[in-house]
């Protein structure tokens, strides 16, 4: 388990889990595509009174150094044939958490799986696998709201009054699961709800826990786009998107053209509608193909030329002269009448239209009767 998804708020979290106390609550956000390195709430157990807490800690620790802001070099995952292994050393250092007590759940709407389908390309004549993400949820009749994955927690003192939480989660083999066989070689530990309190009690020991068997059931894997492959990506609703409306978006952007000028709404809904058609049989048309959504040049000029009218439109209408004249009656009483008057500017005007005002203007009539213009006269 790379990445997985817990989409709630600390009040609700609160609730949900069933305790009142949450430290370090200010550094959670909710977020569906948490990474390794990132801020995430941990269920513990208090060892006086029994009580359930929850605490924020970092996925992932450095196992060398006090170092946790490079998630290179963080390691977020332990295998559980570690757990109980007897070499103490610095590259497995899960016994010693073991025998120290520090146990601790991580609560999780969903984790993210890949499946990988072999392509052959017959053009090129080569192979590439394609990867697909899958998002997986518990089955919520019987496993509840959330998994539960086993975890062990670390302590890094740094100054007398400062500690370093960071967290660790279990997987292990998928051969036991046949729903996850085919997909990934490692799964994280999940536990039943029952069997929390038995993971969280130091004295009940591992091997015990891990001789339990049972099956977790799932709701069936809903395929995803690949923006899970984007850490920065946190919103659900972008995350959860299908495939296909990724393949869409990623054939736009190969066009070049730029998100803010390109209609992406009116591409995907047309889409949509014709895919949804295509499955039900039925003859749809869309009002706009992906050919007529594209900017051409043509367009971008004719649009130019349409601005350009419409700036010279309001050209005109700023030089309309406005004259203002009282009018008054034997009432004694004044009406205002704003007059507007057209000025003889023709700069604007067509050229046909320009010759003719000018002709009107510079031609004059001489006593014969003749036309006279300013550069010809036909009296002496």
């Amino acid at each position: 388990m790379h990445k997985f998804s817990l989409y709630e708020e600390a009040r609700d979290l609160k609730i949900k889990l069933k305790t009142n106390i949450f430290l370090g609550e200010a550094s959670w956000k909710k977020s569906a595509n948490i990474c390794k390195g990132d801020i995430i709430p941990v269920l513990l157990r208090n060892r006086n009174n029994g009580t359930k807490y929850l605490h924020s800690m970092r996925w992932g620790t450095n196992l060398f150094s006090n170092d946790t802001q490079n998630a290179k070099q963080l390691q977020n995952q332990a295998r559980d044939d570690k757990l109980l292994s007897t070499n103490n050393n610095n590259n497995n250092p899960w016994p010693e958490l073991v025998a120290n007590g520090q146990r601790c759940v991580i609560a999780a709407r969903g984790f993210y799986i890949n499946g990988y389908t072999e392509v052959i390309n017959a053009k090129y004549k080569t192979k590439y696998n394609d990867k697909q993400p899958y998002y997986v949820t518990p089955y919520v009749q019987s496993e509840g709201e959330f998994f539960y994955i086993a975890a062990l927690y670390r302590v890094q003192r740094l100054w007398s009054t400062i500690n370093k939480y960071s967290v660790i989660s279990i997987t292990k083999s998928t051969q036991g699961d046949d729903q996850l066989q085919g997909y990934n070689q490692r799964m994280p530990y999940l536990l039943r709800p029952r069997d929390i309190d038995e993971w969280l009690n130091p004295k009940v020991s591992i091997q015990h826990i891990f001789s339990l068997k049972y099956k977790i059931r799932y709701n069936q894997f809903k395929a995803i786009g690949l923006w899970i492959n984007n850490d920065l990506i946190k919103n659900e609703n972008q995350i959860l998107r299908t495939r296909f409306e990724w393949d869409l978006e990623k054939d736009a952007t190969m066009t070049g053209m730029h998100e803010d000028n390109f209609p992406w709404d009116q591409i995907e809904r047309e889409a949509l509608k014709q895919n949804n058609a295509k499955k039900n049989g039925i003859d749809f048309k869309p009002k706009s193909s992906w050919d007529e959504l594209r900017p051409k040049k043509k367009a971008i000029k004719q649009a130019i030329i349409i601005i350009d009218d419409d700036n010279s439109k309001d050209e005109d209408d700023g030089e309309l002269k406005q004259e203002e004249y009282t009018q008054s009656n034997d009432g004694n009483n004044n009406n205002n009448i704003r007059k507007r008057k057209k000025s003889t500017n023709y700069d604007n005007e067509p050229l046909k239209k320009k010759q003719k005002m000018n002709e009107k203007e510079n031609t004059n009539t001489c006593p014969t009767g003749k036309r006279e213009t300013s550069t010809s006269s036909c009296c002496p």
